[in-house]
């Protein structure tokens, strides 16, 4: 929920598409990452991590937001191409991510 939100007052702020759906990638790669970590059951396979959800979650959340940050410094010294590859590469990953959640708690039960 936190994602969408932050996601469309990011949106609302550039013109330029490419950048925008790109952003989009991005926070909703990391939703699915996080939805697919705390909510399906099973175990977590990242020892880092634990098992303990809030963790999980402040853990994304702090991810997306170091990914914003780096994005969007990128984005004022003039290299958006760079930051739009970036989201949609960041992006690419939560989703990787939350599919092997998916696969991997399948198998798990």
């Amino acid at each position: 929920m936190i994602h969408a939100i932050v996601a469309l007052c990011f949106l609302c702020s550039h013109q330029d598409r490419a950048y925008n759906a790109s952003r989009l990638a991005l926070y909703s790669g990391a939703a699915f990452d996080t939805v697919t970590t705390v909510v399906l059951p099973g175990r977590e396979s990242n020892p880092i991590l634990g098992q303990d959800h809030a963790r999980l979650a402040v853990a994304e959340v702090g991810l997306t937001a170091v990914s914003t940050w780096a994005t969007r410094s990128l984005d004022k010294s003039g290299h958006r191409k760079a930051a739009t590859v970036m989201n949609f590469v960041t992006g690419s990953f939560h989703f990787a991510a939350g599919s092997w959640n998916i696969h991997a708690k399948q198998y798990s039960q």
